[in-house]
């Protein structure tokens, strides 16, 4: 039987490169093992009950407004600010862009760095151009 340890003192171990390896990967699925035992473990003291059960379905306010920063990219690549509203009980919103080129709607209509608002109401989408005073029925329901 071959000896793999160093003249090393007893209490210090010297693994050759081959057992290192072997050692590091049966440490590794060691650590595994005891990680997924830990996660059965938890489950166990909480309960199954508790760590499967859904969140409860979050709900939207009736209206809201809200900014936001876009990077676009389907018919042009490039960013913009805007500002959205919503409003649930009349079934309208409302999005403004500072620069709608980017936008696959305002830019399919206007290819100019201008702003741009869609504004639905009445189930129909309408792109509105303010600084070209333009304004199209975009699309429907």
């Amino acid at each position: 039987q071959t000896n793999h340890y160093s003249s090393a003192p007893p209490q210090t171990l010297v693994l050759t490169h081959a057992q290192s390896t072997t050692t590091s990967a049966t440490m590794l699925r060691t650590l595994m093992v005891l990680a997924a035992a830990g996660v059965v473990a938890t489950a166990a003291v909480h309960g199954e009950k508790d760590m499967a059960a859904t969140p409860p379905v979050p709900v939207w306010p009736d209206t809201w407004q809200a900014p936001f920063k876009e990077t676009a990219g389907i018919l042009s690549h490039g960013n913009t600010t805007g500002y959205t509203w919503y409003n649930w009980p009349t079934k309208e919103t409302r999005t403004d862009r500072l620069n709608g080129k980017n936008d696959r709607y305002c830019g399919s209509v206007k290819s100019d760095d201008t702003p741009c608002s869609h504004i639905v109401t009445g189930g129909k989408r309408y792109l509105w151009f303010p600084k070209l005073d333009y304004c199209c029925d975009c699309c429907d329901e």
